[in-house]
């Protein structure tokens, strides 16, 4: 099949035994031209959206969450220490990474106890001396966070081994601070002594590593046995000392209350005697002047029985008498033996 007339061998032109023109293609083979020319426009296409992809994938870089970053080129083995970079995609442009660091909280422990739960980067137990030249190991963890905006300052010093000189200054600064107290003063002043610690650990890699010292733990710190029995002995006469003074103390408080109570309870019989003794004589008077009163009030009446109705004198005296029954409990009076009946009045 050719796409222009062919010509056959022996053959003329025109009519039955000459020249003949090009046969006409056929619709199946119209198909098939069509097809292939489709198929290939299409696999270019995928071919050009995989070029880009790929492309863009070489332009863009990532850092990860609670990390930070700076761009480094491949090619030129050159960092950009002036522009530091969040987390997120970011377009970086070709032949270049992110070199990572962390915006987090970083621990590192110096000891080997299997009790404590690891939390970061675990190193040997620090040994160190106190301000009398005694071996002691301490057993410590070391918060630090980096300074974002003086990262790029960290790289161009110390490329991305940075961890080392971390470490090394924070061995540095506990060891000088041990030999600033004493083992007795460590045992005792344990809070000031992590204090000063902490100050040592932040100035120095401020300055030196661009970090920041967020805090210490001291978990542990051994020394010599018999140093150490020593101190245990020391603490125990200083506790029994303590509580040997609670007790005195509490003593003396208990000999004040005592004194307090009995000064309270004198005072109040005081009170109550001169209360009871103001209520006697409250009532003894109030009694006095109603006695008084009820006399002079007999006495008008009796009068006025004397001038209006005109009793005399052994009357008035028996009318006393039967009037003094109402203020005798229990008295009965009976009259009427000479009569029929007698009465009983109660």
């Amino acid at each position: 099949m050719f796409p222009q007339g062919g010509h056959r061998l022996g053959g003329g032109e025109g009519g039955e035994g000459g020249g003949y023109s090009a046969a006409p293609l056929m619709g199946s083979e119209t198909g098939d031209v069509q097809c292939n020319l489709n198929g290939g426009a299409l696999i270019c296409g995928l071919n050009c959206l995989i070029g880009c992809g790929l492309a863009a994938l070489m332009l863009v870089g990532t850092v990860e969450p609670l990390t930070v970053g700076i761009r480094y080129n491949k090619f030129n083995k050159a960092a950009d220490t002036n522009e530091i970079y969040d987390p997120g995609r970011h377009i970086i442009g070709p032949f270049n990474k992110f070199l990572i660091f962390p915006a987090s909280i970083q621990t590192i422990e110096f000891t080997n106890e299997n009790a404590i739960r690891p939390q970061g980067v675990r190193l040997d137990p620090l040994r160190a001396q106190d301000s009398s030249g005694l071996p002691i190991t301490l057993h410590v963890s070391i918060q630090y966070k980096l300074v974002k905006d003086d990262i790029g300052k960290l790289y161009s010093e110390y490329n991305m081994a940075y961890e080392t000189q971390l470490v090394n200054t924070i061995r540095k600064q506990i060891s000088q601070a041990s030999t600033k107290f004493s083992v007795g003063e460590i045992w005792e002043k344990r809070e000031q002594f992590g204090r000063t610690m902490r100050d040592m650990v932040d100035s120095e890699i401020r300055t030196k590593c661009y970090a920041r010292c967020w805090g210490v733990q001291i978990w542990n710190f051994e020394i010599p046995l018999k140093v150490d029995k020593t101190l245990v002995n020391r603490q125990l006469q200083q506790q029994m000392k303590s509580i040997n003074q609670a007790i005195q103390q509490a003593n003396v408080t208990r000999s004040q209350t005592e004194i307090y109570a009995a000064q309270y309870a004198r005072k109040v019989k005081v009170t109550l005697a001169k209360a009871n003794a103001g209520y006697t004589l409250i009532t003894k008077e109030a009694q006095a002047n109603a006695t008084q009163h009820t006399i002079g009030a007999e006495a008008d009446v009796m009068g006025i029985l004397k001038k209006e109705i005109g009793l005399l004198a052994p009357e008035l005296v028996t009318y006393q008498r039967y009037t003094a029954m109402d203020d005798l409990a229990g008295a009965n009076l009976v009259y009427g033996f000479g009569g029929p009946q007698q009465v009983l009045l109660n």
